[in-house]
């Protein structure tokens, strides 16, 4: 058969087809007028080879399944692919996971009272970077977790541990992670950031049309909770956004800021 019913057969383009038999896994007899006549043998190596290739395994590795030196040598190439299918698994695992977290986080800006103030146990150290916009390197640090990362606000504990007043102040955006997110990739914490130790926070949803300024009055439900219960802040301001609305104007940013009040080490994974 000719190229062109060949790849009607196995649904394979005719120019991979032409690569593979440049490369000697198809072996067609070539008539006279120029044309190549692929063989049942042809069809048979070609369809072994699409579904090796449709598990990810590379022309280099599917060679030794033509050559091989001995059985070993192609468990090798078994055992990389396994492990290969089995991170990714592990990535899908953990898309599937924070992927609730941000149903969440929606469903929360949803239903949450701005009123309200929450004590909770927090999951781990919090490192957020607020002086990282220049910085190609700490760019590149992030882009690799950026599924595990969040928007952050900063303010700092003297602001929340001062008089509640009307008054704008400054306070910056960046980006957070927790510590042990770092360590599930052997990656270093980067120098440079605002540590919010592991403990109790206290935490309220605070929903802001700009990210460089805020009125200490829309921090009055977690400042005054603070006071009434004897709480002092020990942190900076941490949070994760919760979505970002688009009305006729400039969006409305929505975080759950939170900030901590009691240092411990407890790890409460169900936390958020």
């Amino acid at each position: 058969m000719h190229i062109n019913e060949l790849s009607k057969l196995t649904g394979i383009n005719k120019e991979t087809i032409r690569s593979y038999r440049e490369k000697g896994f198809l072996h067609p007899l070539q008539d006279d007028n120029g044309y190549y006549n692929y063989t049942s043998g042809d069809f048979t190596s070609l369809v072994y080879l699409a579904k090796l290739r449709s598990y990810q395994i590379g022309l280099e590795d599917i060679q030794k399944f033509y050559h091989p030196a001995d059985v070993h040598e192609l468990d090798t190439v078994f055992d990389k692919e396994e492990d290969r299918i089995r991170s990714k698994i592990a990535s899908l695992e953990r898309s599937l996971r924070f992927l609730e977290f941000e149903r969440r986080h929606v469903h929360e800006s949803f239903e949450t009272d701005a009123q309200e103030v929450l004590e909770t146990q927090s999951i781990d150290e919090k490192i957020d970077f607020y002086d990282f916009y220049d910085e190609k390197e700490r760019k590149a640090h992030f882009s690799d977790i950026l599924q595990t990362t969040t928007p952050t606000l900063f303010i700092s504990r003297e602001i929340l541990n001062g008089p509640v007043m009307d008054k704008v102040i400054s306070m910056k955006a960046g980006l957070g992670t927790y510590r042990y997110l770092l360590e599930e990739r052997n990656m270093k914490v980067p120098e440079g950031g605002v540590i919010v130790p592991n403990g109790i926070c206290l935490s309220q949803m605070l929903v802001v049309d700009h990210l460089d300024e805020v009125n200490i009055l829309q921090l009055a439900p977690m400042m005054n909770y603070a006071k009434e219960h004897h709480r002092t802040f020990i942190s900076d301001t941490t949070g994760y956004l919760m979505r970002i609305e688009t009305g006729e104007g400039s969006p409305s940013f929505f975080f759950r800021i939170r900030a901590c009040v009691e240092q411990n080490d407890i790890k409460d994974t169900g936390a958020r």
